[in-house]
C-alpha cells in the first residue's frame, strides 16, 4: 500500500470503504470522487499496472494524469487472473461498502467476483459496474470505447460547426460522465441501504450517461420531429434566448449610432467656428458633412430626435 495515503480522509463519506477494481479512466475517476469526499479507497491494481500510468504528460518519469486520478487511494498490486489474486480480492470485498469496476461485462463472474458471489459474504455491498453499453442487452458484449459511445449517444453529432464533420472533445468525456453517474449512484445506494439493510448493483453505461446530456433535444424530436444539428457556439441556445441576444445587439448598435451623431454635431459646431476640418474616421467625416450642409433648423431637428429605421432613440 501507498504509505502516503494510509489515513482515510475526512468528509461526508468518511467511514465508508470502497474497493476499486477499475482501470484507465471511468472506474478510477468514479473511485477518485469517492476518495475526494472522504471514503477510504483501496485500489486493487493489476500486477502489470493500470494503463492510465502511461497516459498524459510525464514528470520525473511518472504520469501526471495518473498522479491526479489515483490520488487519495491506497494501492494493492495483485493478479486477478490467478486464483490467489481472486481470493485476495474477495477478502477485501467482505469488509467493503462499495466496489467499483469497469471491466467488460462478465469479467467479474469469470473470476467468481460477481455480485451474487460477493453479496453472500457481504449483503450490504454496493457494486458499481461501468461499461460501454450496460451489463445486459444486445450491445452489452460490444467494445465500449468512449469515442464509440459518444457517437451512439448523439453527443458527438451535435458538437462543432455545421459546415464540417463533428470533432472529438479533447478529453475522455463519456468516461467522466459515466464515472460521475457511478459515484452518484453509489451514494444513492448507500443511502438506500440505511432503509433496506442491503446493497445493490449500480449499472452505469457510457452511452447512456452521455445520452442524458442530450436532454434539450430529445423532447424536441419526440414532440416536434426536430432533429438537432451542429450549431457551433450557439448549440443549446433556445429561440427566446437567441431573440434576446438579437435585441441586445440591436440596442447596442443604436447606442453607437446615437453617440456617433452626438460627436458629429460637436464637430459640425467646431467647423462653423474654425472653418472646415477633416477627421480621421470616414464615417464621422460623412456625418459631419451631412450635418454641416443641412439648414440650421434641420440640424436642430436631428439633434432633438435621431431615428434608426422605424424606431426612435
Amino acid at each position: 500500500m501507498d504509505a502516503r495515503t494510509e489515513t482515510p480522509g475526512s468528509g461526508p463519506l468518511a467511514g465508508l470503504r470502497a474497493i476499486e477494481l477499475g482501470s484507465t479512466v471511468a472506474g478510477p475517476f468514479c473511485a477518485r470522487l469517492l476518495a475526494d469526499f472522504g471514503a477510504d479507497v483501496i485500489k486493487l491494481e493489476q500486477i502489470d499496472g493500470d494503463a492510465v500510468r502511461s497516459m498524459g504528460k510525464r514528470k520525473d518519469g511518472r504520469s501526471l494524469y495518473a498522479a491526479s486520478i489515483l490520488r487519495g487511494k491506497r494501492i494493492v498490486s495483485l493478479d486477478l487472473r490467478a486464483a490467489e489474486g481472486q481470493a485476495l480480492a474477495r477478502r477485501f470485498c467482505e469488509t467493503a461498502d462499495i466496489l467499483v469496476e469497469n471491466f467488460k461485462p462478465g469479467a467479474l463472474e469469470r473470476w467468481d467476483l460477481g455480485y451474487d458471489a460477493l453479496s453472500k459474504a457481504n449483503p450490504g455491498l454496493v457494486l458499481v459496474r461501468i461499461s460501454g453499453f450496460g451489463q445486459d442487452g444486445p450491445y452489452a458484449r460490444k467494445p465500449g470505447y468512449g469515442v464509440v459511445c459518444e457517437a451512439v449517444s448523439g453527443l458527438r453529432e451535435i458538437t462543432g460547426d455545421p459546415d464540417r464533420p463533428p470533432p472529438r472533445v479533447a478529453t475522455s468525456l463519456t468516461d467522466y460522465i459515466a464515472g460521475l453517474y457511478g459515484a452518484f449512484g453509489a451514494v444513492m445506494a448507500i443511502l438506500d441501504r440505511h432503509r433496506t439493510g442491503r446493497g445493490q448493483v449500480v449499472d452505469t453505461a457510457l452511452y447512456e450517461g452521455s445520452f442524458s446530456f442530450m436532454e434539450p433535444h430529445i423532447p424536441a424530436f419526440q414532440q416536434l420531429g426536430h432533429i438537432a444539428q451542429r450549431a457551433g457556439p450557439r448549440a443549446g441556445i433556445g429561440e427566446a434566448q437567441e431573440q434576446h441576444q438579437h435585441d441586445e445587439q440591436h440596442e447596442a448598435l443604436e447606442r453607437r449610432l446615437v453617440e456617433l451623431a452626438r460627436v458629429a454635431r460637436q464637430l459640425a459646431g467646431a467647423r462653423e467656428d474654425h472653418g472646415p476640418r477633416r477627421v480621421g474616421n470616414p464615417a464621422v467625416e460623412l456625418a459631419v458633412d451631412e450635418v454641416g450642409d443641412a439648414p440650421e433648423e434641420e440640424a436642430d431637428r436631428r439633434g432633438a430626435g435621431n431615428h434608426v429605421g422605424d424606431r426612435e432613440v
